[in-house]
């Protein structure tokens, strides 16, 4: 998706260049679609945490993977969420600073007492009003990064 003169300012006082956005949908785990509502997540509150979603597929025998879903404030100044594991529901603090796609291990909750490693994703919201896009577009000229 693009979004003209959204970007960063241009060069010498040139024209904001254009946004290029790419969204990746994550389906949760199949097995948990059937029991009811797997969304920890209040509609009322779109910055409430979400347990993660335990995967015991395993890469090796010892080593089983899942994923916890963070939200944007928490991915910048970091802080502390519940996760399920094969052996039962953990606090795991999330680093301040923390981008998607970051694995995190939790030492012997995993499958035969092997380590379980969750990958972060995180969830930003959807419908903003304008003072949230105001103060966001400020922290972005406050905070410029290019990660390509």
């Amino acid at each position: 998706m693009d979004i003209e003169k959204m970007g960063h300012t241009g060069v010498n006082g040139g024209r904001s260049g254009d946004l290029h956005c790419t969204v990746r949908l994550v389906l949760e785990n199949p097995i948990q679609q059937g029991r009811g509502s797997s969304n920890n997540r209040s509609d009322n509150n779109q910055f409430e945490s979400k347990k993660s979603t335990p995967n015991t597929t395993s890469n090796t025998k010892e080593e089983a993977t899942g994923v916890v879903q963070i939200t944007f404030p928490e991915a910048v100044l970091g802080g502390r969420v519940q996760v399920v594991t094969p052996k039962g529901e953990v606090v795991v603090s999330i680093p301040a600073g923390t981008s998607s796609g970051r694995r995190l291990r939790i030492k012997e909750k995993g499958a035969d007492d092997g380590d379980y490693i969750v990958t972060v994703h995180i969830v930003v919201p959807t419908d903003l009003d304008g003072e949230s896009v105001r103060l966001i577009q400020e922290f972005a000229d406050r905070n410029p990064l290019s990660p390509r």
